[in-house]
């Protein structure tokens, strides 16, 4: 499967237009955070222009991604399977959901439809992303740092850094350099930290032991968490997900027979 540039209607999360704010402004369609409106084979359609790496991070960020999961999934194995597709047969179908996304922003703005030429799935998607990248970056930012305390706390020699930018902590996280000092992280304690995301590279904590991920704001179960083998001991508000996908259960059975 080739790797999809990152959607375009969607910014903006919190802005009403009809807030004292910004009285009598009509805003375009592309600035308009109307996804919650669509209906779900349109949430799907557009989920298809991420890549697996985008949609894994969103699910973790808003709870309309985690709810795709299945469907994406679905669709992605498909696409490693099938190499030719008809394209005639595509943009018969794109021309069909632009008419239901300009529905859904006319229930979303009040306003009459835009005409169909204007939307667009593929420049959706940096949109959509940017949306929620500000809350990825920062809880990269918290994990690392608190990956970073808990390696001078370990080695008792304060010599991993503070971070300030995500892209440091991200290039930190992954310098082989530092591996020796990862492996010395047996427990790691993120609770009531406000986390929505955390960061594939978790996984970098080969020896770690003991997670602590109460009292965040998780959407759906991190299944990153899956790739720590050596856990023996997790706490995570798993009351707050509406379901636990199989994998997920035997998991927690695994840790409560270890």
């Amino acid at each position: 499967m080739n790797q999809i540039t990152p959607i375009s209607f969607l910014g903006k999360r919190d802005r009403d237009p009809a807030t004292p704010e910004h009285p009598q402004k009509k805003q375009k369609i592309s600035e308009l955070n109307f996804f919650d409106y669509m209906p779900l084979e349109i949430q799907l359609e557009i989920a298809k222009y991420l890549s697996p790496s985008q949609f894994r991070d969103l699910q973790l960020t808003c709870k309309k991604f985690a709810s795709l999961k299945e469907g994406y999934f679905k669709w992605v194995a498909s696409e490693w399977c099938i190499k030719d597709k008809n394209s005639e047969e595509r943009d018969s179908k794109i021309q069909t959901f632009y008419k239901k996304i300009i529905d859904a922003s006319k229930v979303a703005t009040g306003n009459k439809p835009y005409p169909i030429t204007q939307v667009n799935f593929a420049s959706s998607v940096p949109v959509m992303i940017r949306s929620y990248q500000e809350q990825i970056d920062r809880d990269t930012l918290i994990v690392a740092n608190k990956i970073s305390e808990a390696i001078n706390e370990a080695l008792a020699l304060g010599i991993c850094p503070n971070f300030t930018k995500a892209e440091e902590a991200r290039k930190w996280l992954n310098d082989p350099k530092i591996e020796n000092q990862l492996e010395e992280v047996l427990i790691l304690e993120l609770d009531k930290l406000d986390l929505h995301y955390l960061p594939p590279e978790i996984t970098k904590l080969t020896k770690l032991e003991r997670l602590y991920l109460s009292d965040n704001n998780f959407t759906a179960f991190p299944e990153v968490i899956l790739e720590l083998s050596p856990l023996k001991g997790i706490t995570i508000d798993v009351e707050k997900f509406e379901a636990l996908p199989e994998n997920v259960v035997k998991f927690f059975l695994k840790l409560a027979y270890a």
